[in-house]
């Protein structure tokens, strides 16, 4: 499957433990206001980091605005935001659009870890999927080559016959939905009835009320009243779940890439070269990837970075840190 190395090789540098995780040491009469724009999947990871931040710096506030990373390039290149989180990486017509009017890239932190879950009703008998057959289900095109699967009964024997499998997930500008099409259906497109959702909370919705629904969205959204699935990415498995008896998150089949749709998520600034950004921007990341900031991540249903992604990630800070095209 396209893009299956290059999962595997973050999550793999990922894993790697360090000895030391970056403190955080509150900087005096910090006030003034962050503009974050982009990321609804981080939405909740955003309003995390900002409260706690906001106890720290009782003046400084961060506005944010959660409708997509797809929103988050334009406001960054225009200087509408100073913020841009992103659940998928720019692509590289953004990052193109912003070096034609700065000069330079944007400057790129990995501040967390996330999966895609592909959710069915609670009452599903569905315990897990291969990725041809979730290839088969969303995808018109088919390219991971699966086969195509429109009815539930066409999986198994507990459904009804002509029972037609329902599709939901996200809208385009969503770093979900473009993270899900590359890897689930190897860049290919969905079917003509899919039903797509404004935000991840109406996808987990729908899947939740509707018995013949299946969806997909940030592992954050779950609820009671949806499934997980189990994912394979071949036939012959293994099938890689991200639960665990007691309704918790198993962080390790994310941290070392077993499970098929993790991911990094980002937070873009615009920081010139030979400068550091604004005092109120540094501050604030230099929180989120410090110890502290990194147990909000688990909080919000998020997988902290290790204490050595932590600290490359912190090294862009640096006034002399100036972001190239090959990373």
């Amino acid at each position: 499957m396209r893009g299956t190395v290059f999962v595997l090789y973050v999550f793999a540098a990922a894993a790697v433990a360090a000895e030391d995780f970056p403190e955080y040491e509150p900087g005096g009469g910090i006030d003034g206001t962050l503009r974050s724009v982009g990321s609804d999947t981080m939405g909740p990871l955003l309003n995390g980091w900002a409260a706690a931040f906001k106890k720290l710096h009782p003046k400084a506030n961060i506005d944010i605005e959660a409708r997509g990373s797809g929103t988050a390039p334009q406001p960054l290149n225009e200087g509408a935001s100073d913020l841009a989180p992103m659940s998928r990486e720019m692509s590289a017509g953004e990052r193109a659009g912003f070096e034609a009017q700065h000069g330079y890239l944007p400057t790129q932190f990995r501040v967390a870890l996330d999966a895609v879950a592909v959710y069915v009703h609670k009452d599903n008998p569905l315990d897990g999927l291969t990725m041809e057959q979730v290839d088969g289900i969303f995808s018109q095109s088919r390219a991971c080559g699966g086969e195509p699967v429109i009815f539930w009964n066409q999986l198994g024997d507990d459904y009804p016959a002509n029972s037609r499998i329902e599709i939901v997930g996200r809208n385009r500008v969503s770093g979900t939905f473009e993270f899900f099409r590359e890897h689930a259906l190897c860049g290919g497109e969905f079917r003509d009835d899919y039903d797509d959702k404004n935000d991840s909370l109406n996808v987990v919705w729908e899947v939740a009320t509707n018995e013949n629904a299946i969806g997909f969205a940030g592992i954050g959204f779950r609820t009671p009243n949806v499934k997980v699935l189990a994912l394979a990415r071949t036939k012959d498995g293994p099938f890689v779940g991200v639960n665990v008896d007691d309704g918790s998150i198993d962080t390790r089949n994310i941290s070392d890439g077993k499970y098929p749709l993790a991911r990094f998520v980002h937070i873009y600034v615009d920081k010139e070269p030979e400068s550091e950004l604004p005092e109120l921007a540094d501050e604030f990341m230099r929180f989120v990837l410090s110890e502290r900031g990194q147990e909000i991540v688990t909080r919000r249903w998020f997988i902290p970075v290790n204490a050595r992604t932590a600290t490359e990630e912190l090294e862009k800070l640096d006034a002399a840190y100036q972001p190239s095209w090959w990373e």
